[in-house]
C-alpha cells in the first residue's frame, strides 16, 4: 500500500539489523526492507506467534520447547517449510534461514545470525525429516554473499559503506512523516543529497533480490 509522496505503509515495523560487517549488513537490509519480503514475514509471524514478538534471546528456547514427537512434527510441518519457501522465493541460500526466523519471531537480526557457511543451528526437537544435510561448507571470509550470487556488478564497496546511512534516511522518511526538506534539516545534509540517497535505496530494494 502506497501513501502520498511515494511513501509506503508497511505491514510491520522495520527489521532491526545489528551487524557490523558492511557487506553482510547490505545483504540483510536489501532483503528485509523489501515491501514484499516484509509482507511474507508479517504473514508467517501472524500465523506462528500472533501479533506479539519475542525477544531475540528467547528464540532458541521457543524453537527447542518441549514437545512430543507428534507435536514437534506438526510444529515443523507448519512453519519450517514456510521459512524455506520465503528463502527460495527470493533465491536466497541456506544461510538466510536463521535471519528469516529471527526476523519473524523477534523483529531483530543480530551479528552471527547470518553466516558465510551452510551451517545449521542445533534444534533439539527437530524430527529427522526436517534436518538439513550434516555437511557444512565453509566459505572464505573475504568472499561476499553478493559475489557468490553473481550480483557484484550491481553494487560496489563504496556503495556498501553508504547503505547503512541510506537505509536510516529511507526509514526516517517512511516512518517520521517528514518530507525531504524537514528530513534534510534533521540529518543536517542538503535536501538533494537526502533525496538522492533515499531514491537510490528504493532502486536497490527493487533490483537487488529479484524474485525467481
Amino acid at each position: 500500500m502506497k501513501l502520498s509522496g511515494g511513501k509506503k505503509k508497511y505491514p510491520i515495523k522495520r527489521i532491526e539489523i545489528e551487524e557490523r560487517d558492511p557487506s553482510i549488513f547490505a545483504d540483510l537490509a536489501l532483503f528485509f526492507d523489501r515491501e514484499d519480503a516484509l509482507g511474507d514475514i508479517a504473514d508467517l509471524r501472524k500465523s506462528w506467534i500472533g501479533e506479539k514478538i519475542i525477544s531475540h534471546d528467547q528464540i532458541d528456547d521457543f524453537i527447542n520447547g518441549e514437545r512430543s514427537l507428534d507435536e514437534a512434527r506438526a510444529f515443523w510441518n507448519k512453519y519450517w517449510p514456510q521459512v524455506y519457501r520465503i528463502a527460495k522465493k527470493y533465491g536466497l541460500r541456506e544461510n538466510f534461514v536463521r535471519p528469516i526466523v529471527a526476523a519473524v519471531l523477534s523483529g531483530v537480526v543480530v551479528e552471527g545470525d547470518y553466516r558465510r557457511a551452510f551451517e545449521q543451528h542445533p534444534i533439539d526437537n527437530l524430527p529427522d525429516e526436517f534436518r538439513l544435510s550434516e555437511k557444512t561448507v565453509f566459505l572464505s571470509n573475504n568472499v561476499r554473499d553478493i559475489d557468490l550470487r553473481g550480483l557484484s556488478n550491481k553494487i560496489d564497496d563504496k556503495s556498501i559503506t553508504r547503505i547503512k546511512r541510506d537505509r536510516e534516511w529511507y526509514w526516517l522518511y517512511q516512518e517520521s512523516g517528514m518530507g525531504y526538506k524537514r528530513l534534510s534539516k534533521a540529518v543536517q545534509e542538503p535536501m538533494q543529497t537526502v533525496r538522492t540517497a533515499i531514491n537510490s535505496y528504493k532502486h536497490r530494494l527493487r533490483d537487488y533480490y529479484r524474485v525467481v
